[in-house]
């Protein structure tokens, strides 16, 4: 008779412990779908939107980390849960855990790329216009433009430019972002052929 009793007391426990762990599973499911589709929705559009570093140095690097990573990550639940077989709660944690990983990708590229982009060369300067902004002041320790030629210019900036008058003179205006609402652009200004002076200016965003 006790061991009966027993034997139904631990069916019951048994069977309360899994009901909580199946309202804790639905809570944090619940909980972790919301805020992680929040900031997927959030990241991919300020990035496009601000010209973020990963998406003016490569859309299909860009499209990778912040689309089909996260459409990846919100399947790895189901699939955790199909080769553990454990409550999908638990499953939904071990993704959470990925999840953290896949920011700390995003960051740790961003930090990466814009080391990359500290030092200038003409290659990466005419390969990379919307990231030329981080290159100018290298760029700048490395050459003095006060005083060069057209031509001059054009050997080190390259000729992907606009070109606008400055006085009697004209001025080589090069991109260097591009966000949602301005873009930004480098400009080298002419006078009596030679460069009197450069700056940065804004204009129009061509997105």
């Amino acid at each position: 008779m006790n061991s009966a009793l027993r034997s139904t007391k631990k069916d019951s426990d048994r069977i309360m412990n899994n009901t909580e762990k199946k309202i804790e599973g639905r809570v944090i499911t619940a909980f972790f779908y919301t805020i992680f589709i929040l900031i997927g929705i959030i990241l991919y559009g300020y990035t496009q939107l601000n010209g973020a570093i990963i998406y003016s140095t490569s859309k299909i690097l860009f499209n990778v980390l912040f689309a089909v990573v996260p459409v990846v990550i919100l399947y790895l639940p189901f699939v955790f849960h199909g080769i553990t077989g454990k409550f999908f709660g638990d499953c939904v944690k071990r993704t959470m855990a990925v999840s953290l990983a896949w920011l700390v990708l995003l960051f740790g590229a961003s930090l990466g790329l814009k080391f990359c982009f500290r030092t200038f060369t003409p290659e990466k300067w005419e390969r990379f216009m919307y990231n030329r902004y981080l290159m100018i002041e290298d760029m700048e320790s490395q050459y003095d433009l006060i005083g060069m030629t057209y031509s001059e210019v054009e050997a080190i900036l390259g000729t992907n430019y606009t070109q606008g008058n400055y006085g009697t003179d004209r001025e080589f205006n090069y991109l260097v972002s591009n966000e949602f609402w301005t873009s930004h652009y480098y400009s080298v200004r002419f006078k009596d052929g030679v460069v009197e002076e450069t700056c940065l200016i804004k204009g129009i965003s061509s997105i």
